[in-house]
């Protein structure tokens, strides 16, 4: 019997934050190397019932394994809210955590013995290399910039920096063109009692190049901005570290938005969207408010610049906010909408506009088969994309036992309606998309997947 150590400090936490570029995940990670998975015992049962390990065939090593390591084994984050899943037979790059344990048994969540694939008995010397979700890992296809990097490293081409973008207020969950860059911030490098500054250009960045490796601090400032926080980090050797430096504007939006009839409209999404600097409105709205019982909105902490007002412009119309897409002051395209020129921690208030009457929905009933006709059961699933206008609006349904899926959309809309369903390895056996023209009737469809039920 091999038991897997679970240890703390092994597994990466899950913070899963902006991607780390290579530079910096390397500095970081235990071990990085490329290889393919040959087998795991990877059930379906998922991450917290049992140690989950992969078996790879390393390819290529580029830090922290021996050159006789040929096999290991790399745990997607057992017992954690980081567990991941990899494909049996595809390539990945993988940034390991800087724990590897030998392995002497297997138990599960209980302690309960577990039953893993004979061949894997030869094996038990193998190291066991910790690749959560959030370890920066990649299937072999999306890791060339990472690749190319690494080899540049190793023939001691790179130099050690500091980068990043001085930023007006930043979320995970708001990216892409949410995010206004801030021009003019100074940032202050510190390492010890020596301190560096740069000034962010007009896109926000900002670079500290050919720096000694060591602990630093890294904050910006611009007054009548607030501070950015300070990130404390440790920059290794010929590597990096990016960071966003979020300064705070206190703007301010307010406003009221009612109904044709001029009644308040509750529980309205109100989106606050950056005019770009080469035209058109950004798709990610930067800030977001809903509206009170009195229809009244206030877009709070909004960043200084110029911008739009609008209703489902970032997720589009759909079942569940039903007004069409509309910008203040109650006009459906972008360039008509009317521009709000906010100042550091300014205000702009008495905005009023009115939406137009609900689009309405139909429904959708999919029966989901194998490519043989047989019924898939209460595990399928189904989604709709909505086709004009392509952004926003992704739908999706969860079967009920007789094979059913109930979406519903927007009659005004036409949709590519695909199923799919999750199957061990772990993979989506998945269908051909049909595409559901407009219509105001509820439909009924029949769609297969592109292979039978997978044997046990």
């Amino acid at each position: 019997m091999w038991r897997w150590l679970l240890a703390a400090g092994v597994a990466w936490g899950c913070t899963c934050s902006a991607p780390l570029p290579p530079c910096e995940l390397f500095g970081r990670a235990g071990a990085v190397f490329s290889g393919v998975v040959l087998d795991t015992n990877e059930d379906g049962r998922g991450g917290f019932s049992k140690t989950t390990l992969y078996l790879v065939r390393v390819e290529e090593g580029f830090h922290g394994l021996a050159p006789e390591q040929k096999e290991v084994f790399v745990d997607p984050g057992s017992f954690t809210s980081c567990y991941t899943y990899f494909e049996v037979g595809k390539k990945y790059l993988f940034y390991a955590g800087p724990g590897a344990v030998a392995s002497v048994s297997f138990t599960g969540r209980r302690g309960e013995a577990v039953a893993f694939p004979s061949q894997w008995q030869e094996k038990k010397d193998l190291k066991v290399y910790s690749v959560p979700m959030c370890s920066g890992s990649k299937d072999w296809e999306n890791a060339r910039e990472d690749v190319d990097w690494i080899r540049s490293r190793l023939r001691e081409e790179t130099s050690t920096r500091v980068f990043g973008q001085a930023v007006q207020r930043i979320s995970e969950f708001r990216r892409g063109d949410a995010v206004v860059p801030l021009a003019g911030a100074k940032v202050f490098l510190r390492n010890g009692d020596a301190v560096q500054t740069a000034v962010s250009g007009a896109d926000g960045r900002f670079a500290f190049e050919g720096i000694a490796p060591g602990k630093y601090g890294l904050h910006a400032e611009l007054a009548p901005w607030e501070g950015s926080y300070r990130a404390d980090f440790t920059v290794a050797e010929r590597g990096c570290a990016e960071r966003e430096l979020p300064l705070l504007s206190r703007g301010e939006v307010r406003g009221v938005v009612r109904n044709k009839e001029g009644r308040p409209l509750y529980g309205v999404g109100v989106e606050l969207l950056r005019v770009l600097p080469g035209g058109g409105v950004a798709k990610r709205a930067s800030v977001t408010a809903s509206t009170d019982q009195a229809g009244v909105f206030q877009l709070r902490d909004a960043p200084a610049g110029e911008f739009v007002v609008g209703v489902n412009v970032e997720a589009g119309t759909r079942p569940e906010s039903r007004w069409p897409t509309t910008f203040y002051p109650g006009v459906a395209e972008p360039r008509k909408a009317g521009v709000l020129r906010l100042a550091p921690n300014g205000k702009v208030e008495g905005i009023s506009f009115s939406l137009p009457n609900p689009m309405v929905t139909r429904t959708i009933t999919l029966r989901v088969l194998w490519a043989d006709g047989s019924e898939v059961g209460g595990s399928a699933l189904a989604w709709a994309e909505r086709v004009e206008p392509s952004d926003g609006s992704y739908l999706s349904g969860t079967a009920a036992s007789k094979s059913e899926v109930w979406l519903s959309v927007m009659q005004a809309y036409s949709y590519r309606i695909s199923a799919g369903v999750y199957v061990r390895g772990p993979r989506t056996i998945g269908s051909e998309p049909v595409i559901l023209p407009p219509g105001s009737e509820p439909v009924k469809l029949e769609i297969r997947l592109r292979e039978n039920r997978p044997s046990q």
